[in-house]
């Protein structure tokens, strides 16, 4: 290694010293590449019928490719069924948030259940359809709130299956 005299108050410093601060600053930044998460719905069920309400529950899989923990900061969601009486052929069964912060590790898949409540009369005609046939087709959409190392980004889920009770 060379030494060289720099002019000024500075004195001595190291020959490279700058390719080393670069490479150093390269590879942090390398390692804050965000790579966003995947979200899975592994399932929809019903987890209990009352007299006059039941709910639901919304298993999401959460895949975190990236080298860092991240944190997810909740869930929005929407329920609907299958209703011929209703404009677009859905009815809302139950929409809303799921609050709690989960730590999601780093290369890791979590799965996280979102109870989802929703009263008997929101499910309109498609009672008809879970006397007649068992089930009632629903879809379930919304996004989940992850913290990353540069803000919090906010990824969608969708999907649509047949609930039984």
């Amino acid at each position: 290694m060379t030494f060289e005299r720099r002019a000024g108050p500075g004195g001595w410093y190291r020959r490279g010293t700058g390719a080393v601060l670069a490479l150093v600053v390269l590879l942090t930044a390398c390692s804050l590449v965000f790579t966003e998460p995947s979200i899975r719905v592994a399932g929809v069920r019903v987890a209990s019928l009352g007299l006059t309400s039941g709910t639901a529950e919304v298993v999401l899989e959460v895949d975190n490719p990236n080298g860092y923990d991240l944190e997810v900061r909740g869930f929005d969601y929407r329920l609907q069924v299958v209703d011929d009486g209703a404009p677009d052929g859905w009815r809302e069964l139950s929409a809303g948030e799921w609050p709690d912060t989960v730590r999601l590790p780093s290369r890791d898949t979590l799965q996280v259940t979102i109870p989802v409540p929703f009263d008997y009369t929101a499910l309109g005609s498609a009672l008809n359809a879970i006397m007649a046939t068992g089930g009632v087709d629903y879809q379930v959409s919304g996004e989940t709130r992850v913290g990353g190392p540069t803000g919090e980004y906010h990824v969608p889920f969708r999907q649509r299956g047949t609930l039984r009770p």
